[in-house]
């Protein structure tokens, strides 16, 4: 099932250009006097678009050094600032196993991010470049290993140019590009994990592309409600259509994929409870994250402003949020005094949790063969932390 085109394909040569020739491209995008010191966290790289050239020239060639260090594992960089306002862009790179940068490494990226001069890049960049040559130079002819760069982008219109930067610094350094285009993060984060098929859970099948992203998650989501029908579950009349609210971003253009595979499943008859997608609030309706998406809905309390003209009356029994780049999601509704409802990531978490103790007391009724944790972060509501300690009894790591 052909739904995407082909992400372009830049050769390397595994040997970088003469110092000179990077040194010239970092000068041509200096750090700017306003920046004192750019930072690298849970974020990544994020900053008002016209202040991330310098940035984004030092880290295609960092990217390109950590598939070296890798031995030739191919890694990712997703150029987007996520639920920020669209004048701002940044990077969020990718490690081969398809999750965040190693901890380590991201002082070295930072590092490199703000060398005051070339001369003081190219110093970095050697010692990257001699630490991988070390660990992985098995020819001993002193090359850098194969390396292989995955790039990403949202829909901003400074992302591609932004992109091109990136290309162009981790060629320079001899690395395979492979750019796909508008995508949005956890496809990015999907390509470099399958990318690596020694590192994919031997569970997940093998999908380098966008179709197989689409395959696998609808299957799964597939899978899922088929799993909750043989289990007596029901879902309510409300839920049978969600309308998305795409933040007038990258997740919108990708919904139509997921519903093509829904429509097939509900053809076949296999399938019984997937809801009619219908999205709203695409790129080009409204500025991006707006009075809209994940973001907004969540710290306003508010439903999205519907941006899409052609619309009509939308239902608010049923809607979720995505943010900017389409790696977050609330869901929400109003009932029927219009009241309005946030389902966050805390409730979705102790929801997904719920669903999945019943599913192990199914094959595990004493709990000693398998184990399984929620993992929190410093964020998450309280209520929701003793709620799984106390009433679904999880390990909360």
């Amino acid at each position: 099932m052909s739904m995407s085109a082909s992400p372009k394909i830049y050769p390397g040569t595994s040997t970088p250009l003469p110092d000179r020739e990077i040194a010239a491209l970092i000068d041509a995008h200096p750090k700017p006097a306003s920046i004192a010191r750019y930072s690298y966290g849970t974020a990544g790289f994020r900053y008002e678009a016209s202040l991330l050239p310098c940035v984004f020239v030092r880290m295609g060639i960092f990217a390109a050094l950590r598939s070296a260090s890798l031995g030739g594992e191919e890694v990712g960089a997703m150029i987007t600032a996520s639920h920020n306002p669209e004048p701002d862009n940044g990077m969020k790179l990718a490690d081969s196993h398809g999750g965040m940068l190693d901890a380590a490494w991201e002082k070295h990226a930072v590092s490199l991010a703000n060398a005051p001069t070339s001369k003081h890049a190219l110093i970095l960049i050697r010692t990257l470049s001699d630490y991988a040559k070390g660990h992985h130079n098995n020819s001993g002819d002193g090359k850098l290993p194969p390396m292989v760069v995955h790039i990403g982008r949202d829909t901003r219109s400074h992302s591609p140019p932004l992109a091109a930067l990136v290309i162009r610094a981790a060629r320079a350094m001899g690395a395979t590009v492979i750019d796909h285009g508008e995508v949005s993060t956890p496809m990015l984060h999907h390509f470099v994990m399958h990318a690596n098929p020694h590192l994919l859970p031997s569970i997940i099948p093998q999908r380098c592309n966008e179709s197989g992203y689409y395959e696998i998650m609808a299957m799964s989501y597939a899978a899922l409600l088929r799993t909750g029908a043989v289990s007596g579950g029901r879902r309510l009349s409300t839920t049978s259509k969600l309308v998305i609210d795409g933040a007038c971003g990258i997740g919108a253009l990708k919904i139509g994929k997921f519903q093509r595979i829904f429509s097939m499943l509900r053809a076949e008859g296999c399938t019984a409870g997937l809801p009619v997608l219908q999205t709203v609030n695409f790129p080009g309706d409204g500025p991006l994250n707006d009075n809209c998406g994940a973001e907004f809905v969540q710290k306003q309390q508010l439903p999205p402003k519907i941006y899409t003209k052609s619309a009509g009356g939308i239902s608010k029994q049923y809607i979720t949020s995505f943010d900017g780049d389409a790696d977050r999601v609330v869901f929400h509704y109003e009932d029927e005094g219009r009241k309005f409802h946030l389902l966050d990531g805390d409730k979705i978490a102790v929801l997904v949790s719920s669903f999945i103790q019943e599913e192990l007391r199914c094959i595990d009724p004493d709990g000693k063969a398998v184990k399984c944790g929620v993992v929190q972060t410093a964020y998450a509501n309280g209520s929701s932390t003793v709620y799984l300690k106390v009433s679904e009894k999880w390990h909360l790591p």
